[in-house]
């Protein structure tokens, strides 16, 4: 009998190596596409996950946050990876720029690659039912906690490998 793919699950990160551990194991997981919801505090890891799952795909660029730009592209690796940080859009200054963004994010959603959003609550009703969503939370002494929970049946494949890696460490 088939084993039911979690929808969600939770992982202890004692330090930044595990949080690009995460980031790795999230990148071997997915298939020719993937959508990341990231939420968290400022400074939970949001771009260090990110950093692992550009190691991942093998990206050969060094990521950096996007933050005055809004979207990173790294085409380098296993899969093109796409690298949004909204934060901005909460301080309403830039919400200008939310409708050339959401047009920018269907069309990266229409090809392969992998998307991740950082302060995707800024664009949720916007993003595929099919997404997994991640909240981390610094715990202090350098570590962090992460929630992952999937949307739809492809990230609950995904979510359930990630957890299965994870386990086995």
């Amino acid at each position: 009998m088939a084993e039911t793919p979690l929808s969600s699950s939770e992982i202890t990160l004692p330090d930044e190596a595990s949080t690009l551990a995460l980031g790795r194991a999230v990148a071997s997981a997915v298939g020719d596409r993937a959508v990341f919801a990231l939420s968290g505090q400022l400074g939970a890891g949001k771009t260090t996950l990110v950093k692992g799952i550009a190691q991942g795909l093998s990206v050969a660029e060094p990521v950096v946050s996007p933050t005055f730009t809004m979207l990173n592209e790294y085409v380098s690796g296993r899969l093109p990876l796409y690298h949004f940080d909204l934060y901005r859009l909460g301080d309403g200054e830039a919400a200008g720029a939310a409708g050339q963004l959401v047009m920018e994010l269907h069309e990266l959603l229409a090809g392969r690659g992998v998307v991740v959003l950082e302060w995707a609550e800024y664009l949720e009703r916007f993003l595929p039912d099919d997404r997994v969503s991640v909240r981390l939370e610094y715990t202090g002494d350098g570590g962090r906690r992460a929630w992952l929970s999937a949307g739809g049946e492809q990230s609950r494949l995904v979510v359930g490998e990630v957890a299965r890696m994870f386990t086995s460490r």
